[in-house]
């Protein structure tokens, strides 16, 4: 219904680049080249680079929160419609928007495209050892595994894997627990933390 009344279904706009100015670039050299009308941010600050790009055209913006954390009394300044990640975050946006008389006529949450039988009922072909071998040539240790998606920005307060290294590293050297990390992602940080991980002697743990 967000989309049905707004007119037109979003640009997607989703930018690793760290300065708002470029990202407001990006967003507004797509917006022009696919005649964009709506546009979707799903970072706090997408959210900061769109506004500027509102500035100069006529663009609608639809705005995911996705943690439940305090948020300015501008934030949601200026937007169309906000999506939450849950109805709790829905609702504290609802409340927000209440308290602040931003005006916003659409805040809902989207629940997860996924069909959750197909996980509750999935059965493996083969030894996880074997799979992780075969396919990205890890070794699998009798130990804990901590698996994350690992969005390598430099920015430390998106995700601060440092800080998961190094309590690793206290865990395996100061605790006498070893775990085995795994990081889904790949981003600007990596060599960084390659490099982190060889100071820390945990080559074979991450």
């Amino acid at each position: 219904s967000i989309l049905k009344d707004l007119g037109q279904e979003p640009l997607l706009f989703s930018s690793p680049k760290q300065s708002i100015a470029a990202i407001a670039a990006d967003i507004y050299a797509a917006c022009v080249a696919k005649k964009c009308k709506v546009v979707l941010a799903n970072t706090a600050k997408n959210l900061a680079a769109t506004k500027l790009v509102a500035q100069e055209l006529p663009i609608k913006i639809i705005y995911t929160h996705h943690m439940h954390i305090p948020i300015g009394p501008d934030h949601l300044q200026g937007i169309d419609a906000a999506i939450g990640v849950g109805p709790h975050i829905a609702n504290m946006l609802r409340q927000h928007n209440n308290e602040y008389k931003h005006g916003i006529k659409y805040i809902d949450f989207i629940p997860p495209f996924f069909d959750e039988e197909k996980f509750l009922n999935f059965k493996a072909s083969q030894a996880k050892e074997t799979f992780f071998k075969e396919t990205f040539g890890i070794t699998l240790k009798n130990m804990p595994i901590i698996c994350t998606i690992a969005n390598m920005y430099a920015d430390r307060n998106h995700k601060n894997h440092p800080l998961l290294l190094y309590a690793l590293h206290k865990l395996m050297y100061e605790k006498n627990k070893p775990v085995q990390i795994m990081l889904a992602g790949d981003g600007p940080q990596r060599q960084e933390l390659e490099a982190l991980v060889q100071e820390l002697k945990l080559t074979d743990y991450v």
